[in-house]
């Protein structure tokens, strides 16, 4: 099978609130928003062996809510460590949940 997915633009427009509360070595955030994607489409071609061409196409088009919650630890004086928990609720694509966390300093021992 031969599979060719054409390249998607994107554009989403965010607004909502955000709290936190920071010191000398970590910082905490919550936020809440709305978010809509004001027309991406997704196109892609496939086609079976001896058998006409199948082509489809996904509208991104939607409109959401995001909660997301994280935050920096200061590991040392020029190190720290980030992450956040974000969760959407009503989007037309089911991305319940994302998971983003970092320590820079190995990212940059693996370069």
């Amino acid at each position: 099978m031969v599979y060719r997915r054409d390249n998607v633009n994107s554009l989403i427009g965010k607004i909502g609130v955000s709290v936190g509360v920071k010191n000398e070595n970590m910082s905490l955030y919550g936020k809440f928003s709305a978010a809509h994607e004001f027309g991406g489409e997704v196109k892609s071609r496939y086609q079976e062996e001896n058998k006409d061409p199948v082509n489809a196409s996904l509208s991104l088009e939607d409109t959401w809510l995001e909660l997301e919650v994280g935050g920096t630890y200061k590991m040392k004086d020029n190190s720290y460590f980030y992450g956040s928990f974000t969760e959407n609720f009503r989007a037309k694509l089911n991305n319940k949940w994302r998971l983003d966390a970092r320590d820079p300093v190995s990212i940059l021992k693996m370069i």
